[in-house]
């Protein structure tokens, strides 16, 4: 925690122990300031009046920050948070003439899906995620194969190298399977078209200790390169982007089975490559002229 930066409203920590989140969070003093009654609370996405209060205690005071902890057990009203989907999480404060203002809590964690609860008998899985603009929520969705990078590296002769993991949460709480091929899938936004680019399967001891209560195999990392330039065509006036996904073959009680992964995001946004392959455009123009 001594190098961590605080942020009004940002979580430190999140974990599940036993169907029970526990969520660290620092609330900048300031911000409670004259405030005689504040709770958090969990609001139903498509029904506001729809709240859960959650209890909570003060940990510890660091600098201008109060540090609490949340606790949301999930396990006590599963039909409740399943039913209705999605869940974002709020500090509640009330001001005068017992006014209230909602604030949501934010996150950067990036791994979130690693503290999912399956539901098997309802084919459901339930995870905090990160939204869009960072705050953190709960999702209970059907089962998905989440995957993402935590490395990438563009060349300047238009090699991307990368890394990352992929994460099944139904399938390692099973006993009996076997992890085949694992394969990086590369779609455009201008054409139906698709490729399968092998890749190397790694293991990834540092996520099987840093999670050691979701049952992680250690293979569920991996690596590869691409060559970038033999997806582009330069003389093409659109605007091309990528999608990649990870395609999984594996083994359950001897049944072949294959699962695509929901589309990769970068664990962090420091890691995205900042580099351009337009010199590697322009000598490639040069020698073909």
């Amino acid at each position: 925690m001594d190098n961590f930066v605080f942020k009004n409203r940002k979580t430190m920590n999140v974990s599940l122990d036993n169907g029970v989140y526990y969520i660290e969070v620092a609330i900048k003093q300031s911000f409670l300031e004259g405030i005689e009654e504040y709770s958090f609370v969990l609001t139903n996405r498509y029904n506001e009046d729809d709240i859960v209060n959650l209890n909570f205690m003060k940990k510890n005071q660091k600098d201008v920050y109060y540090l609490f902890e949340i606790t949301f057990p999930f396990c006590t009203n599963i039909n409740r948070f399943i039913d209705d989907e999605m869940w974002d999480l709020h500090i509640l404060r009330k001001i005068e003439d017992n006014t209230e203002i909602k604030s949501r809590i934010t996150t950067r964690d990036r791994q979130l899906n690693f503290h999912t609860i399956v539901q098997e008998d309802q084919g459901k899985m339930f995870y905090p995620f990160a939204t869009k603009k960072g705050n953190l929520s709960f999702y209970a969705n059907d089962y998905k194969l989440f995957s993402m990078f935590d490395e990438l590296n563009l060349q300047k002769d238009g090699m991307l190298q990368f890394s990352g993991y992929f994460n099944y949460p139904p399938l390692f709480q099973l006993k009996g399977f076997k992890f085949g091929q694992v394969s990086l899938l590369i779609r455009n936004n201008l054409t139906e078209d698709e490729r399968i680019v092998p890749i190397k399967s790694v293991d990834r001891d540092d996520l099987v200790e840093k999670y050691a209560g979701s049952n992680l195999p250690k293979n569920i990392g991996f690596k590869g390169e691409i060559n970038l330039l033999d997806e582009i065509d330069f003389d093409f006036d659109q605007s091309k982007y990528f999608m990649f996904y990870i395609v999984l073959d594996y083994q359950i009680n001897g049944s072949q089975e294959q699962l695509t992964s929901l589309r990769m995001k970068c664990s962090s946004l420091e890691n995205l490559p900042s580099k351009s392959i337009l010199k590697v455009k322009q000598k490639k123009s040069t020698s073909e002229s």
